[in-house]
């Protein structure tokens, strides 16, 4: 993760900048992606996608590490 933006434009970039947040920092997942997303420009279609895949990464977080 050498060039991490701290604007992200892509929802990729979002998906990313979310999970390292949540990752250093912890807090609530909605919390995160409502600050993330809060002025981003994305689309709600977008939007939707970024919450659906961080979301869904963190509930299955211990799986994953596992």
């Amino acid at each position: 993760m050498k060039h991490l933006r701290k604007n992200a434009r892509t929802p990729r970039q979002y998906m990313v900048n979310a999970m390292i947040t949540f990752e250093k920092q912890g807090g609530y997942t909605q919390q995160i992606l409502d600050e993330k997303l809060h002025e981003s420009g994305l689309s709600q279609t977008d939007r939707n996608l970024v919450t659906y895949v961080v979301s869904g990464t963190i509930k299955m977080l211990k799986r994953i590490d596992f």
